[in-house]
């Protein structure tokens, strides 16, 4: 019933089935390298404008690749800093002229996946090449990125609870959460946004869960 598979292409298949074996059975063990997000001074100073730029403000974003860049030239391992980047060179696109949109967001999408690259066990970067993928256009063709980075995430929280902060399982839920709204699969983003609504304490998050929630539970209802 089936051709027989020549040898060559069988021992090409088993080769590919081996190298791809690491990301099929789980997660050992993740990347918790501290990449300074919360005491280098100029990284948090890069993050704090790069999320003004999120919300709309075009000098922020200069600043903050203006920092990002210059911190890169002192530490190009920073993956964290490369991620973050890529992901204000793509906000970038949104404030520039038309012609340039597209040249802006090749190059931010070339940052991202070097960062991942560098550190593709490290959740705090695949987090932010996940938020930054499922918000750009369809067409500019992010949203396989999306999908495999949330996969990643969730497999990452479910796996290893412990190595997580509160804050950034909170953050991997809400994201996924909406990104499966977006989807239209409302019974997986109920759930996932239910798990993000549980944690205890205020977050800078806590009232965009509050809005997906409702969101979610109407889809649902």
């Amino acid at each position: 019933m089936f051709a027989r598979i020549p040898n060559r292409l069988a021992l090409a298949i088993l080769s590919l089935a081996l190298a791809l074996t690491p990301c099929l059975s789980g997660l050992d063990k993740l990347d918790n390298r501290d990449f300074g997000e919360h005491d280098n001074p100029r990284l948090v100073r890069a993050i704090e404008r790069h999320d003004l730029g999120v919300e709309g403000s075009e000098s922020a974003v200069d600043q903050a690749i203006e920092i990002l860049e210059a911190l890169l030239k002192d530490s190009p391992e920073n993956a964290l800093a490369r991620a973050y980047l890529g992901s204000a060179y793509t906000i970038k696109a949104r404030d520039v002229a038309l012609w340039s949109k597209r040249r802006w967001a090749e190059r931010g999408a070339e940052a991202l996946d070097a960062a991942v690259k560098a550190a593709p066990l490290n959740p705090r970067v695949r987090l932010v090449r996940a938020i930054n993928s499922y918000n750009l256009p369809r067409i500019l063709g992010r949203h396989g990125e999306a999908k495999e980075d949330f996969a990643f995430l969730l497999q990452a929280v479910e796996s290893h609870p412990e190595s997580l902060g509160d804050d950034l399982k909170r953050a991997i839920y809400f994201h996924a959460g909406a990104f499966a709204l977006r989807e239209s699969e409302n019974e997986r983003a109920l759930t996932l946004l239910e798990k993000a609504n549980a944690f205890e304490g205020d977050s800078p998050i806590s009232s965009q869960i509050d809005s997906m929630l409702r969101i979610a539970r109407e889809r649902n209802s």
